[in-house]
């Protein structure tokens, strides 16, 4: 009997206590940077992302947007990360996407990881240039709904 209540109490306090990521889905922006989070952020990184927006949509579908390009496919949640797995990428300028730019086109990435953490996602976005140089990208959406 003595072992039934501590199982019941281990139970909801895990219930209760645990990690729980409820509705997720809504509309996220970027998030205002201070001059001083810009000035820390801009040390450890090349470029802070501004102007994104993602669509988190209740079917597991997402319509992501930055300042170059526009991205949908499917969401999921693994632990404290949302990831995205693209089906299709454009660039968001409709003439680009006919003629390119720099006789390039966007390739669909296997995978965007962002943590979650309450309403915020955060994500670093790693680039490798022909060159060779590697780009690191900050990026912090904030729920907007």
């Amino acid at each position: 009997m003595k072992t039934n209540y501590i199982f019941i109490f281990i139970f909801f306090f895990l219930l209760c206590c645990g990690k729980n990521i409820t509705d997720i889905t809504g509309l996220y922006k970027n998030d205002d940077y201070s001059k001083s989070e810009q000035l820390l952020k801009s040390l450890k990184f090349d470029g802070l992302a501004v102007g994104s927006e993602l669509d988190l949509k209740k079917d597991s579908s997402f319509v992501y947007s930055t300042c170059a390009i526009i991205s949908n496919g499917r969401w999921t949640i693994k632990k404290d990360s949302l990831i995205l797995i693209e089906n299709e990428i454009r660039w968001r300028i409709d003439s680009l996407n006919k003629y390119s730019y720099e006789g390039k086109h966007p390739e669909i990435r296997k995978k965007l990881t962002f943590k979650i953490n309450k309403d915020k996602l955060e994500s670093i976005e790693i680039y490798k240039s022909p060159e060779g140089e590697i780009d690191k990208t900050y990026s912090r959406l904030v729920k907007f709904e």
